[in-house]
């Protein structure tokens, strides 16, 4: 997938990094974890695999393979090509597709799952952190 538009704040969370905090580590993770458990839920992930947590702008996003995606959290306009398409629920995203999230309207985080998770290289065993920037190719 490739970050066509993100404002800052944007970054991949997952589960966090349980376990560390003895050593001054804190657990990290999506801000909102219920949101992050549940549209995992809704994709067949794990409940802390990574997604994008976008801060209250949403962003524009191009599908480069097929994907199934859940935009869960705050609230927001979604739409794939110009049509509107369910926010909080699973959709798919066929090559080539270019998806909108518009500004949060009801809250601050929306995260956007992506079936099979969103990979980066970890610390600790997360993700959590890498920020994500306008021209990012995120894998899958």
């Amino acid at each position: 997938m490739t970050v066509l538009r993100v404002q800052a704040g944007a970054s991949l969370q997952d589960g966090g990094r349980p376990g560390y905090r003895r050593f001054g580590v804190p657990p990290g993770g999506a801000f909102d974890l219920a949101a992050l458990e549940w549209g995992n839920a809704l994709l067949g992930n794990p409940p802390g695999a990574a997604a994008l947590e976008l801060l209250l702008f949403g962003g524009r996003f191009r599908a480069e393979e097929a994907l199934r995606v859940a935009v869960v959290g705050a609230p927001c306009a979604v739409t794939v090509d110009g049509r509107q398409a369910p926010w909080g629920g699973p959709f798919d995203l066929g090559p080539g597709s270019h998806m909108e999230l518009g500004m949060a309207v009801d809250g601050l985080r929306t995260l956007l799952c992506v079936a099979g998770g969103f990979e980066a290289d970890r610390t600790l065993g997360s993700v959590s952190g890498r920020a994500v920037c306008t021209g990012d190719t995120l894998r899958i």
